[in-house]
C-alpha cells in the first residue's frame, strides 16, 4: 500500500515539532506596548548563577532598562556594578559616585554604578544617549562589570545587545528569558583597597 502521503505528513509534523522546540529554547515572546508587535528580551547567565536581562529593542530617546539577579560577593552581600555603553565608547557628562566608598569614579566611560541588594538583585535605567550615532536602526550594547569598584568582589563581565527603534515601532519589555549565554567562570578579586576606577 502506498505510504508516500503518510510519510510526507509525518515528516511535516516532525519539522513543525522541531521548530516549536527551537522557539522554546530561544526565548518567550514579549507583548509590545498597546498590544502591538511582539519582540524578544535577552538574558545573559554566567557560571556563578548571576543573570542580567534587558530588552532587545529600545526607543530612540527612551530608557534602557536592565534587571539582574544573584549578583553577590563571594563572602556575601551585593556586588557593585559598573555600567558602560558600547564597550566604553560613550562617556558621561555628569559625575558618578562609587556607592560603596562614596568616592568619584575616575573612569569617564562608567555611566552608572549601582550596589546590588543583599540577595543580588538590582535594576538600572539609563537614558539613550542624544548622539547622531544613536538613531533608529542602529545596534548597541550595555556592559555590566563587577570586581573593579569593590574589593573582594567577584569579577564579572556581561554584555547585552539591543536595537534602537523609532516611535512607530514597539520596544520590548525587559522580562526573564531562557536565552542564555555562558560567560567565563567568575574569579574572586584579590583583596585590596577599594578603587574608584573601572575597566
Amino acid at each position: 500500500m502506498p505510504r508516500r502521503g503518510t510519510d510526507a505528513v509525518a515528516r511535516r509534523v516532525a519539522v513543525l515539532a522541531v521548530g516549536a522546540a527551537l522557539l522554546t529554547m530561544v526565548g518567550p515572546l514579549t507583548p509590545g506596548l498597546n498590544g502591538g508587535t511582539v519582540a524578544w528580551s535577552e538574558t545573559q547567565r554566567i557560571s556563578d548563577g548571576a543573570t542580567a536581562t534587558a530588552p532587545d529593542r529600545v526607543l530612540v530617546g527612551g530608557k534602557i532598562e536592565v534587571n539582574g539577579k544573584n549578583w553577590t560577593m563571594p563572602a556575601g552581600g551585593g556586588s557593585v556594578i559598573a555600567v558602560k555603553l558600547d564597550d566604553g565608547e560613550v562617556e558621561r557628562s555628569a559625575p558618578v559616585t562609587n556607592p560603596e566608598t562614596g568616592e568619584p569614579v575616575s573612569d569617564s566611560s562608567v555611566l552608572a554604578a549601582v550596589r546590588a541588594s543583599t540577595d543580588g538583585t538590582f535594576a538600572i535605567s539609563l537614558s539613550v544617549p542624544d548622539d547622531k550615532s544613536w538613531t533608529a536602526g542602529s545596534r548597541h550594547s550595555i556592559r555590566l562589570l563587577t570586581g573593579r569598584l569593590l574589593s573582594d568582589d567577584a569579577t564579572r563581565v556581561v554584555v547585552l545587545s539591543f536595537d534602537l527603534v523609532g516611535p512607530s515601532a514597539e520596544p520590548s519589555a525587559a522580562v526573564n528569558s531562557p536565552r542564555s549565554t555562558t560567560q567565563p567562570k567568575t574569579e574572586k578579586h584579590s583583596p585590596k583597597k577599594p578603587s574608584a576606577t573601572a575597566g
